[in-house]
């Protein structure tokens, strides 16, 4: 979770996040991969203004025990303008080919698609589950319209993309190949029992898709048998909400600025320093970790400039708190820590 949001940004399982488990080919792909036999890494930026939580969620009834984990991160400045970093994960059995697509993920709002990891397996020995196109809409426009399932994933025929004529050095048909952006973690196909699986991940750096209302991922199952199941992890860059709308004419798509607030950490008073571009009501309010307003430090009508505002905690308990100053569907936030 990114700053005071009351949901998470990235909520997935955790092979499904990194693109393995399920029996997958150890793999390292440019942004994440396996790094041994139980660890994994990812290399995606995840910038954030003031503060981020993590959290590892076991939903089993039973432990799940852990040897090690390691959060890191650099300390600097961040631009108001960079995104923050999304994945989420869904899973889902065709249930009619009438449905006609698997829903991967969908947002609203402001920012970049970068990726995503798809698996699929059904009951019967054939590929041809990997006919069904990806779609891609943006901006409620139908944008990216595909030509096959592995097509997207840079393979073809298949995943036999040796047999005309260009060679690879998987050779024919191979069980798996992992390239930088793209690749195939596992690919089984028998008669006995009958069964057909396609793990394949693609990661669109250079090529990313921009969207600045909404944006939808998608695929048609319509070519799978009925019972057939697909999971997927999308991935994509998001301006926080109420910073989606478009860039103004000086092209920051928002102009209000916490400039400081000071002591931070403090035990009593603080001072806040803010400018703001034009006239207007502007809420100044105190949240918790969970975005809650927990108090309202200041809420009247102020003049366009600087202004300072002072602040004294009274009753409020020590922790970590977030100032958040809003004007309309625009918001700023900043850490506050409160001690004794």
């Amino acid at each position: 979770m990114w700053q005071a949001t009351p949901h998470p940004s990235i909520d997935a399982p955790v092979g499904w996040f990194f693109g393995a488990g399920d029996d997958r080919e150890p793999y390292c792909s440019l942004p994440m991969g396996t790094d041994s036999p139980d660890g994994f890494y990812c290399y995606w930026p995840m910038p954030f203004q003031a503060a981020a939580r993590v959290e590892l969620v076991n939903p089993l009834s039973c432990p799940i025990p852990i040897d090690m984990t390691i959060v890191e991160y650099d300390p600097g400045p961040v631009s108001l303008s960079m995104g923050y970093f999304h994945a989420t994960a869904r899973c889902d059995t065709c249930r009619s080919p009438q449905t006609h697509c698997f829903a991967m993920g969908e947002a609203n709002g402001r920012g970049h698609y970068v990726g995503n990891f798809l698996s699929l397996e059904q009951d019967y020995g054939s590929h041809y589950m990997l006919e069904g196109d990806d779609i891609v809409i943006v901006d409620r426009a139908d944008t990216l319209n595909g030509t096959g399932l592995e097509d997207a994933y840079n393979g073809g025929y298949y995943y036999n993309w040796v047999a005309d004529p260009m060679d690879e050095p998987e050779g024919a048909s191979p069980p798996s190949a992992i390239r930088p952006l793209n690749g195939i973690l596992c690919v089984q196909k028998t008669t006995n029992p009958p069964f057909a699986r396609a793990d394949q991940y693609r990661w669109m750096i250079g090529d990313r898709v921009s969207f600045t209302e909404s944006i939808e991922v998608k695929v048609e199952w319509r070519y799978s048998l009925v019972g057939s199941r697909w999971k997927s992890v999308v991935f994509w860059y998001q301006l926080p909400i109420g910073f989606s709308s478009a860039p103004s004419p000086g092209g920051c798509p928002w102009d209000l600025m916490l400039q400081s607030i000071a002591p931070n950490p403090t035990s009593d008073a603080i001072v806040i320093r803010l400018e703001l571009p034009d006239d207007g009501v502007v809420p100044l309010d105190l949240l918790d970790l969970t975005g809650r307003k927990v108090a309202s430090i200041s809420n009247g009508l102020r003049l366009a400039g600087l202004h300072e505002v002072h602040w004294c905690r009274g009753r409020q308990p020590n922790g970590v708190y977030f100032v958040r100053l809003r004007t309309g569907d625009i918001s700023e936030l900043q850490k506050l820590i409160l001690i004794r």
